[in-house]
C-alpha cells in the first residue's frame, strides 16, 4: 500500500476504529484461549487454597507439568494426550500465537495499513479451537459428574460453553450494538434484583 493510502486509512475513523476494536477482540479471545489451556487445567488440580494461595495437587505435577518444561506447552501436550485436541489443533494454536504477537508488538503498522493480519481467518480458528476445549470440558467433567445427566443424549452442537457466551457479548458490546447492551445489562439488572430479593 502507497504512503498516501495508508495515511488516507488511518486518519479515517471508521477504518480507523474497526481495526483497533478488531486487534483488541482479537488479543482478547486469544487470552481467553490461553486461559482455556494453561488455567482451566491447574484449577482442576486445584482442591483449595489457603493463606499461601491455591493447594495444587501433586497429580498436577506429575501429569501435566512433567510433560514440558513450559506450562503452556505441558498443557497443550496433557489435552492432546487426553483426545480433546490433536495435532493440527496444536499446530493452529501456534499459528494463533505468532499472530497474536505480531498483532500486539505491531499494532501500529497494523492498524494505519502498513501490515497485513487476515484477522477473519485467524479468528475463526481461534473461536473453533477456545470451543472445542470448552466443550470438551463441559462433556468430560461438568456433564460426565452430573447425576441428571447420566442417561441422557448430549450432541455438542447443542452446547454453548461459558467463554463463547462472554465472547459474543464482548463482540456485541464492543461493536456499537447499543439494542443489545442495553438488553445486558437489563438481563444483569433482573438476575440481581432476584438474587437480593427485591
Amino acid at each position: 500500500m502507497d504512503a498516501w493510502n495508508a495515511w488516507k486509512q488511518f486518519l479515517d475513523p471508521k477504518i480507523l476504529r474497526n481495526r483497533l476494536i478488531a486487534g483488541a477482540l482479537f488479543i482478547t479471545a486469544f487470552e481467553m484461549l490461553k486461559d482455556s489451556i494453561v488455567d482451566r487445567i491447574r484449577d482442576f488440580f486445584c482442591f483449595g487454597f489457603d493463606e499461601n494461595g491455591d493447594l495444587i495437587s501433586d497429580d498436577y505435577r506429575a501429569k501435566v507439568l512433567s510433560l514440558h518444561k513450559k506450562p503452556l506447552e505441558a498443557s497443550l501436550l496433557w489435552l492432546e494426550n487426553m483426545g480433546a485436541i490433536d495435532a493440527s489443533d496444536i499446530k493452529k494454536y501456534r499459528t494463533l500465537t505468532d499472530a497474536r504477537n505480531n498483532l500486539a508488538h505491531e499494532m501500529l503498522a497494523v492498524i494505519s495499513g502498513q501490515k497485513e493480519i487476515d484477522l477473519q481467518v485467524l479468528f475463526e480458528d481461534l473461536l473453533a479451537l477456545l470451543r472445542k476445549i470448552d466443550v470438551w470440558w463441559v462433556v468430560n467433567l461438568d456433564l460426565a459428574t452430573d447425576p441428571d445427566m447420566a442417561d441422557k443424549e448430549i450432541d455438542e452442537k447443542d452446547i454453548t460453553p461459558g467463554s463463547m457466551m462472554i465472547f459474543q457479548m464482548l463482540m456485541d458490546v464492543a461493536l456499537g450494538d447499543e439494542e443489545q447492551a442495553e438488553a445486558y445489562i437489563n438481563e444483569m439488572m433482573k438476575r440481581s434484583q432476584q438474587e437480593t430479593g427485591r
